[in-house]
């Protein structure tokens, strides 16, 4: 059987299937080509998208982007996106952080502004109730007086008794009660009043500062002797006020000592009250007292509200009382507002070993608080403890915080910031969340 055309025809077959795989090749090649072009348009345009700087040196170089390898190109690419990330990450936390603080500040702002709405609201309520009694009373009157005239009762006794005690009334001397008339004639009345009036007017309770105030009344010198005279006068010869001293210890904790806490007698309020027509106002001691554990922390609280004021913090003479979402409340111990801020302050003496009751009571401020927690102590070694507490209850990563003592103040020292606050630590300010209904 003849071999060559079987031959032939398996020649023909092979060198078919190579030309079909030589077309193949080329349209693969053709493809990866077109792809790789694509790719390195692709390159060029993100190139020039996100590094136009480096593009354009590129370009300046001569290097044609179709003769660098993609895995330049790729590399290019990789290196600028991260530090667009970087960039980005960079630029975007400052304003998380912002809006974590601005929220922080809101909700301590409306938990005043609540606390205060509240306060309000119950003042609003008792002086309805008060109108409502004085319309009462005068509806009363308006009979009685009636009745009276019809009855031919009504003499100039009877009207001189129904008058309130006024300032018009005091001047006269009318109706007084029999010492204040020989007080009124005494050689020293003119000094002595006036120490009434700044007492009953101002509330201040503190010796040293009544002193300071007194001299300015009276224009005279801190150290000329006057204002002791004046208050000896009024507290041994007439009954007008008395010195109290109801400290435990002699020696402040803040340095220093106590001061002599002055205060009107029943005596001196009705004294003022003849003389302005007003009731006195309560001093600051007795005001402050009953929301404080001791005297000492009572007096603490008076220098720190001082101390503020004289920082240019505005000090709110009610303290609201805050809701906490879990239940309970929260009452801090001084509400101070500077600019736009509103700050609530804890003043401390020290700490305590009951360690269950301290922790709540710093988780509550934190809550109160929004994580915003202010702190005046008496002295470093107060401070100390309260920064540990703080760090015990709330943990290391939320704990935020501003302390600061009384002591290292009046010696003249300062934050690293400048600031009245001695040591500050910024933690996390706690979640959003609702407010109480």
């Amino acid at each position: 059987m003849d071999q060559n055309p079987l031959r032939q025809n398996a020649d023909d077959i092979t060198i078919t299937n190579l030309r079909r795989l030589i077309q193949v090749q080329t349209d693969l090649r053709d493809q990866a080509e077109r792809r790789a072009h694509e790719a390195i348009l692709i390159f060029q345009d993100l190139l020039q998208t996100l590094a136009p700087e480096e593009s354009e040196r590129i370009a300046r170089s001569g290097t044609s982007f179709e003769s660098m390898p993609l895995s330049q190109l790729a590399d290019l690419l990789k290196a600028r996106s991260r530090q667009l990330v970087s960039d980005v990450a960079r630029f975007q936390r400052p304003q998380i952080e912002n809006a974590e603080e601005i929220i922080a500040r809101a909700y301590t702002q409306n938990s005043f502004l609540r606390g205060e709405l509240k306060r309000v609201q119950d003042q609003l309520d008792q002086m309805i109730v008060e109108n409502n009694r004085l319309r009462s009373e005068n509806e009363a009157y308006k009979k009685s007086k009636s009745k009276s005239v019809e009855n031919g009762q009504e003499t100039r006794g009877s009207r001189v008794n129904q008058e309130p005690v006024t300032q018009s009334r005091a001047i006269g001397g009318e109706g007084e009660q029999s010492w204040m008339q020989v007080w009124r004639n005494s050689k020293h009345f003119d000094q002595d009043s006036k120490a009434i009036v700044l007492l009953g007017k101002t509330g201040l309770s503190r010796r040293p500062e009544i002193e300071i105030e007194l001299g300015k009344v009276l224009e005279v010198g801190e150290n000329s002797g006057t204002q002791p005279r004046v208050i000896r006068r009024l507290e041994k010869e007439w009954g007008m006020v008395s010195i109290q001293k109801p400290f435990q210890t002699r020696g402040a904790s803040s340095g220093g000592s106590h001061p002599d806490l002055i205060v009107l007698t029943d005596r001196g309020k009705y004294a003022y009250r003849i003389l302005m027509g007003t009731d006195a106002v309560p001093s600051e001691f007795e005001r402050l007292r009953p929301s404080h554990v001791s005297a000492e922390h009572t007096l603490l609280n008076i220098e720190v509200a001082e101390f503020l004021q004289q920082e240019g913090y505005t000090i709110m003479t009610e303290v609201p009382v805050i809701e906490l979402p879990q239940g309970g409340k929260f009452i801090p111990d001084i509400v101070a507002e500077k600019g736009s801020e509103v700050y609530f302050i804890e003043v401390e003496r020290g700490t305590s070993k009951d360690t269950k009751a301290r922790q709540a009571k710093w988780l509550n401020f934190y809550t109160a608080s929004a994580g915003q927690i202010y702190v005046f102590c008496d002295n470093l070694e107060c401070m100390c403890g309260i920064r540990k507490e703080l760090l015990d209850a709330l943990g290391a990563h939320r704990a935020s915080f501003s302390l600061t003592n009384m002591a290292q103040l009046k010696n003249g020292e300062r934050g690293k910031d400048g600031s009245i606050w001695l040591d500050r630590r910024r933690g996390h300010a706690p979640q959003a969340r609702h407010e109480p209904e």
